[in-house]
């Protein structure tokens, strides 16, 4: 590993110093050196106060403009040596041409607001804390001096920062001389684990089926069915979404066999049910697949897709929850796991943060993990549901073609299953169970009503345990008795509605690659059943495996096939399967993905410079003269890392909360009035009795009975 090797460059500037870029610059004089290294030649360059800090020192500014300032002169240097002579021209260019972009700016700007150029550009000026047009240029030929050095240490250290050792991912302790952020407890501060056990990576694949309902309508939310049968409305493209998956036909066929309930001759993979019937059309073309999910970065993913795959791998997954969980499952779990303490490092019940909390409906308050693992728990959707959602989709009066209930759509039958079985914002299996509407087949209404009518779960059907996607063999995944629905890889099929601003739908998830999976997992199509690997089957050098299934940080690959450091496997050295060439084959796809990579490893931790500075302390052998500013540079920065994990933190615990408080919210509508067919959320009976709706429960008082 060549570890910060472009910053040697560093020790082999020119001890004259000019003026710093940023605007305000000091002026130099000999107030003494208070900063030395010493090059490979023994040579020594020596740092004055004012040339680092200028009209900063003494003025009582903060530990920060310290640290930015020392940053900044250490890399102007790196710039102002004859070896980057070229580089700096061409960021010179760069600078200009942002310079003019400023100008054009203030002149549109001019333009728009009714104002003076000058006025304009002089704002500019002052964002920028700059005074003229020389300081501007200075200051964005600074900026890309500092982007530039910062790439020149990645490009070296890219693969430590992903994996936070130099030696690659680790389990359990590490040599502190292998980490590639390391703690300084007594100066710097906090360590830090690097990209992947910090952020956690996830690789999904789903498929969204989009519903008009509304958000908040958890018990009375209404989705459409269009007269037109060749259209297909809401109800109908979800149950026969959901019929694909599981391998069964998707209409009634002309022997009389049923939609859902007879093998499909061909079982499509998830990716091609993705393709033809998701509306996430960004991932739609890419086979379902989403980009990178992350802890805290990627907050353009709806809470119950990313925070209800945590639930389920954290709390539900026996995979990792279970004694015979890897080594590395074990030791990382708690990073996905709701509810624990800023400090926990494994799940245990000393680990769970009783500052962190729900209120429940009978006012009393439990803790956020108690509350998605006891009180929630894994959700169930029988897969009967889909099957009399098919049938009752378009039913909007009775036999006598009658409005029923005046016509109230939320009484209709398809509303009233979608609610009960499908409108759940946590997250879900999918069980190979029947529903009363199955056994009653949407037909006469049984003479009495009882709470029955109102289970969720079903009773397993014999008829859809032979489906396909239920021969799978996931039963200690999730502790049921039954297997649940998983694709044609043995993926289990995870389902949570859930929405955002611009749609509102039901999410099919697959977990592509998981964060818990340090070596992969392997499906074996005879056995049906997937099983974690347990050890890299990587070659003893270099990065060729065995067979196609690479470790979690090979998974992530820096670089793209054909070029040095890809991952391969076997004695031809075929590229292996990443995250950067999954269902893709073009080179330009592979060079953005593996772009996309790099740049969430550098932008991760908003603190990484102040690591990229130690290790330059450490590695150049950097000396302090001054024991008050190393002093003030070393609180800054133990602070400034402790804010930022802070932060991640809050923002972690916050979107548990803002989740925990939707599915409480959830849970009381759903709740409210249950056992009496009078709750908000209308009994199955109903939509039974629909068609043929003579009785006492269409009457005043009764269950179905609509106050006109």
């Amino acid at each position: 590993m060549k570890r910060m090797k472009h910053a040697l460059g560093l020790i082999g500037l020119a001890a004259s110093i000019s003026s710093l870029a940023g605007c305000n610059g000091p002026t130099k004089d000999d107030k003494g050196g208070i900063l030395t290294f010493v090059d490979d030649s023994g040579n020594v360059v020596s740092y004055t106060a004012e040339e680092l800090l200028g009209d900063y020192e003494g003025s009582g500014t903060t530990a920060s403009t310290y640290f930015d300032k020392l940053y900044e002169v250490l890399v102007r240097k790196y710039y102002n040596s004859p070896a980057k002579a070229t580089e700096l021209e061409d960021l010179k260019v760069k600078a200009k041409n942002l310079v003019l972009e400023d100008e054009s700016n203030a002149r549109q700007n001019a333009n728009n607001n009714g104002t003076s150029y000058q006025t304009e550009f002089e704002s500019i000026l002052s964002s920028h804390k700059c005074e003229n047009l020389n300081d501007l240029f200075e200051y964005h030929l600074y900026q890309k001096e500092k982007e530039a050095f910062e790439n020149h240490y990645y490009n070296d250290n890219i693969n430590a920062v992903r994996d936070g050792a130099t030696n690659g991912l680790y389990s359990g302790e590490v040599a502190e001389e292998n980490r590639i952020f390391p703690e300084d407890a007594e100066g710097y501060g906090i360590g830090n684990d690097g990209w992947i056990k910090e952020q956690m990576p996830y690789h999904f694949r789903h498929i969204l089926v989009k519903v008009s309902a509304s958000s908040g309508a958890f018990t009375q939310g209404q989705i459409t069915e269009d007269s037109d049968a060749t259209k297909g409305g809401e109800a109908t493209k979800l149950s026969s979404v959901i019929f694909q998956l599981a391998g069964a036909v998707t209409s009634v066929t002309d022997n009389g066999d049923a939609a859902g309930t007879v093998r499909d001759t061909t079982w499509k993979s998830f990716g091609e049910i993705a393709v033809a019937q998701s509306e996430d059309e960004s991932s739609a073309k890419n086979f379902g697949e989403t980009s990178i999910v992350t802890k805290v970065m990627s907050s353009d993913f709806v809470p119950e897709f990313k925070l209800g795959t945590y639930a389920f791998d954290s709390l539900y997954n026996k995979t990792y929850t279970g004694e015979n969980a890897t080594t590395w499952a074990k030791e990382n779990i708690f990073r996905v796991t709701p509810g624990l303490k800023d400090d926990a490092t494994e799940v245990s019940e000393e680990n769970i943060d009783p500052t962190q909390t729900v209120i429940k409906a009978d006012g009393s308050e439990e803790t956020i993990y108690n509350y998605f693992k006891e009180d929630i728990g894994l959700g169930q959707i029988p897969y009967g549901a889909a099957v009399a959602l098919y049938k009752a989709a378009k039913v909007t009066k009775d036999s006598e073609g009658n409005p029923v209930n005046d016509g109230n759509a939320i009484y209709y039958p398809r509303n009233i299953l979608f609610n009960k079985y499908f409108n759940k914002h946590n997250i879900c299996v999918i069980t190979p169970n029947e529903v009363p509407y199955n056994l009653y087949d949407g037909g006469s209404l049984p003479s009495t009503f009882s709470s029955d009518f109102e289970d969720e779960k079903g009773t397993v059907s014999d008829v859809y345990k032979a489906l396909p996607g239920f021969q799978n063999d996931n039963k200690d995944v999730t502790g049921l008795s039954e297997n649940v629905l998983s694709n044609s890889e043995g993926q289990i099929v995870l389902a949570v509605r859930a929405g955002a601003s611009s749609y509102q739908g039901i999410h099919f998830i697959v977990v592509q690659r998981d964060a818990l999976s340090l070596y992969g997992s392997t499906y074996d199509k005879e056995a049906k059943k997937v099983t974690e690997n347990t050890a890299s089957n990587k070659e003893e050098s270099g990065t060729n495996y065995k067979s196609n299934t690479v470790d979690l940080n090979d998974y992530y690959s820096t670089t793209r096939p054909g070029l040095e450091g890809y991952p391969t496997y076997g004695e031809d050295k075929t590229a292996a399967t990443t995250y950067v060439n999954y269902n893709q084959t073009s080179q330009s796809e592979w060079q953005t993905r593996s772009g996309t990579i790099t740049t969430d490893l550098k932008n991760y931790n908003s603190s990484l410079s102040t690591y990229i500075f130690q290790n330059l302390v450490k590695e150049q052998k950097i000396v302090f003269n001054s024991a008050a500013i190393e002093a003030k540079i070393k609180n800054y920065t133990s602070e400034n890392r402790k804010n930022t994990k802070a932060d991640h933190f809050n923002t972690w615990a916050n979107n548990w909360k803002t989740y925990a408080e939707m599915i409480q919210a959830q849970e009381e509508a759903r709740n409210l009035g249950k056992g009496t067919g009078k709750g908000t959320l209308i009994s199955e009976y109903c939509a039974i009795g629909y068609k043929n709706h003579d009785g006492a429960a269409w009457e005043k008082g009764g269950v179905c009975y609509h106050a006109k």
